[in-house]
């Protein structure tokens, strides 16, 4: 009786232990089914997302295709206005009116007025040319300016009385007959003179020490020496 007994406890737990076996492989079976899946909707989803960047991709071209056509377009038309733009400037140019005089301002000027006067004297009916030539020989110290009027010194050469050298305002009105000039080319007046040229009193700022400092206003009118005669 024992004996069968055993026997009975041995195949029990046989059986047990056949049955766990089995339980053990159904899981791991399905445990891989499992994991296939997962790995073929991790591919799909690959390609999904592949197809999706291949897709915007393509839509990304198309749109810089598109910019750079329309940007090539607007360039065109950029160049066709600009074009257009320079002809109504030469036409506008070539409609300009010559004038009958050029004239320049200066005004307060650091230049004293007394020796300016004489300097417009000497440059009057001169042309610019001729008018600058003058004014860097004063500021060279080789042409002196007459002021006969005035009781200064007396200097070298032929009927000159009283003269000076004023270097200050041959410097400034060099400037404003180069202005002058540049204002008759493109009034297109030929042949320019010094017309009108003369000075008047600025007012005087005041300085540190009380004294007052010299200015002076300067007016310049070129025209044309077909009007002269």
């Amino acid at each position: 009786m024992v004996l069968q007994v055993l026997e009975q406890l041995n195949q029990v737990q046989n059986y047990r232990l056949n049955k766990m076996v089995e339980d053990k492989k159904d899981t791991k079976l399905e445990e891989k089914k499992i994991l296939e899946e997962k790995s073929s909707s991790e591919n799909g989803n690959k390609d999904s997302l592949e197809k999706k960047s291949s897709s915007e991709k393509e839509s990304k071209n198309d749109k810089m295709e598109d910019k750079k056509e329309v940007k090539t377009e607007d360039k065109t038309d950029e160049k066709k206005e600009d074009k257009t733009e320079d002809k109504k400037k030469i036409e506008i140019k070539k409609d300009i009116v010559k004038k009958d005089s050029a004239i320049v301002n200066g005004a307060s000027l650091k230049i004293s007025r007394k020796y300016s006067v004489f300097v417009c004297k000497m440059l009057k009916g001169k042309t610019p040319d001729k008018a600058i030539e003058m004014l860097e020989e004063v500021v060279k110290g080789k042409r002196p300016v007459p002021m006969a009027a005035l009781e200064v010194p007396h200097q070298r050469g032929k009927g000159i009385g009283g003269a000076k050298y004023p270097k200050n305002v041959a410097v400034e009105m060099i400037k404003l007959v180069k202005q002058a000039k540049a204002n008759a080319i493109v009034n297109g007046i030929e042949n320019p003179f010094i017309a009108v040229i003369k000075t008047n009193q600025a007012p005087r700022p005041f300085r540190k020490d009380r004294t007052r400092g010299k200015r002076a206003h300067v007016y310049i009118e070129l025209k044309s020496k077909a009007m002269k005669v």
